[in-house]
């Protein structure tokens, strides 16, 4: 019968990954933070996935977003503060990666990504060293068009669903497209059938949605902390476990 026995591990406290690097081991981080995480859409769910990655240790992102910080994301974005108001989203982000980690490399894109502009954005040479693709938007087209991108380039993805008007971050779960109900993932699976898309992994509420508690003329989607952030952060893990394949 064989013993496992766990090497002493003497921590350098300079390293800002030492904890880690105790949890998973030199092997595994080394492995994960060289690969390359494209990241599209840094509201609430983007955002909250970006930081956890960067604190995770990986050094190598694509971000994607083309709007600016306005003072209504503050309550649910983690790029968004008092100082970064009217900044664009991605210079936003950017300025939080180094500040936690100075030796990133960041790539990125001020531009909303859409069907027409995708292939121009992510030509081949820049995607081609990416190993998974975050897709955190919410416009069906471009939707399809990144899971197009990472069918036909073998890269993997995951892809977040509606995550306002809800309150429970326990209500999240991991599944696949298909299983996913709701006006939105009708749509979707819609254009995902049409483009050949057969499967991909989503992050999702079973939560209802929750009714405004004002009238709401303009159908803004009322968001709070809790959910996109939880999505965020799962989001993370589950990219994360799998560069490590835990």
């Amino acid at each position: 019968m064989s013993t496992v026995v766990c090497e002493e591990v003497i921590m350098d406290e300079g390293d800002i990954f030492a904890r880690e690097k105790l949890l998973i081991g030199e092997e595994r981080f080394n492995e994960a933070v060289k690969k390359c995480v494209l990241i599209a859409g840094l509201g609430g769910v983007g955002g909250a996935c970006m930081q956890s990655l960067v604190r995770a240790g990986i050094h190598n992102f694509i971000l994607i977003d083309g709007d600016v910080v306005e003072p209504t994301n503050i309550n649910r974005q983690m790029i968004a503060n008092q100082n970064t108001i009217a900044m664009r989203k991605v210079d936003a982000a950017k300025e939080m990666i180094f500040t936690i980690n100075p030796s990133a490399k960041v790539h990125a894109v001020d531009a909303i990504i859409s069907k027409d502009n995708i292939g121009e954005l992510l030509p081949s040479e820049t995607i081609k060293n990416v190993y998974y693709i975050v897709d955190a938007i919410d416009d069906i087209e471009a939707k399809t068009e990144l899971a197009l991108i990472a069918k036909k380039r073998g890269i993997n993805i995951i892809s977040s669903m509606a995550t306002g008007k809800r309150l429970d971050p326990a209500k999240l779960t991991l599944g696949d497209v298909y299983d996913v109900k709701g006006a939105f993932a009708k749509k979707l699976k819609k254009a995902y059938r049409e483009a050949g898309i057969d499967s991909e992994e989503v992050i999702y509420s079973t939560e209802p949605r929750i009714a405004d508690f004002y009238e709401n003329p303009e159908n803004k989607i009322s968001s709070i902390a809790f959910v996109p952030i939880a999505a965020g952060n799962l989001m993370a893990a589950t990219v994360f476990k799998k560069m490590i394949k835990m």
